[in-house]
C-alpha cells in the first residue's frame, strides 16, 4: 500500500515535471512621440533637399538673395525672410507712402537678432530657430493630443499636422510661423497646469509673433 499524504503536504519536486512557457514576444509599438520625431526628421531632410535643389534655379530675381552660399540655407530665403532678416540686422524702420518693416511683428525677429548676434550669422541662425522652434512644437502637440485622443487617434493628429502643406514653414523657413505655434501650444499647455504667470508670459510671446495671436 502507498503511504498516504497530507493534503496540505509540499510536493516533491523531483516528481513534479517541469514545463517552461515560452511567451510569445509582441512587436513594440510606436508611441505618438516615436512618430512624430520619425516623421518631422525625415520631412526635413526632404524639404531640405529640395529647396537646397531648387535654390540654384530662381524664379524671381527679388526673391533670390544669396548671403551664405549654401544652397540648403539660401533656398529657405525667400519674400518675407528678408524682412526678418533686415530687422535683426538693423532694427525696424518706418518710410510714408511705402512698405515698411514695422508691419512685422517683433517676437522672431528680435530672438533672431539675439541669437543672430551670439553665433555671428543671421541667416543661418534664422534657419536653425525656426527648425528648433518646429520640432518643439511638434513635441508639445504630440504630448497634447497624446492625454485626450487614442494613440491611433493621437498619431493620426500628428501627422495632419506634419503633412498639412503649410507646413512647411516648421521644417527652416526664415518666417514666423514655427515660433508663433510653439508659443501658442506652449501657453495653452501652461494655463491647464495652472501656471497663469507663465502661461500670460508665453502667451504674450505669441500675441508678439503674429497678427493671428491678438485674436
Amino acid at each position: 500500500m502507498k503511504p498516504l499524504v497530507p493534503a496540505d503536504a509540499e510536493p516533491d519536486l523531483q516528481t513534479v515535471p517541469f514545463t517552461k512557457t515560452v511567451l510569445p514576444r509582441s512587436r513594440p509599438r510606436l508611441t505618438v512621440h516615436r512618430v512624430s520625431l520619425s516623421v518631422y526628421a525625415v520631412m526635413a531632410v526632404l524639404l531640405g533637399v529640395l529647396v537646397s535643389f531648387v535654390s540654384r534655379y530662381p524664379f524671381h530675381p527679388l526673391v533670390q538673395r544669396t548671403l551664405s552660399n549654401s544652397g540648403w540655407v539660401d533656398g529657405w530665403y525667400h519674400f518675407d525672410a528678408a524682412w526678418y532678416y533686415g530687422i535683426s540686422q538693423y532694427g525696424y524702420s518706418y518710410i510714408p507712402g511705402q512698405q515698411s518693416s514695422i508691419a512685422f511683428f517683433p517676437t522672431y525677429p528680435l530672438t533672431l537678432s539675439g541669437f543672430g548676434w551670439l553665433f555671428g550669422n543671421h541667416q543661418v541662425t534664422g534657419v536653425l530657430l525656426s527648425i528648433t522652434c518646429g520640432l518643439l512644437s511638434v513635441v508639445l502637440f504630440s504630448s497634447w493630443v497624446r492625454s485626450r485622443l487614442t494613440r491611433n487617434a493621437a498619431i493620426t493628429t500628428v501627422l495632419l499636422l506634419l503633412l498639412y502643406p503649410y507646413a512647411f514653414f516648421l521644417y527652416g523657413a526664415m518666417y514666423a510661423d514655427s515660433m508663433f505655434l510653439l508659443t501658442a501650444i506652449g501657453a495653452f499647455m501652461l494655463l491647464e497646469r495652472r501656471h497663469f504667470w507663465w502661461a500670460g508670459l508665453v502667451g504674450a510671446l505669441a500675441t508678439a509673433g503674429r497678427s493671428v495671436g491678438v485674436a
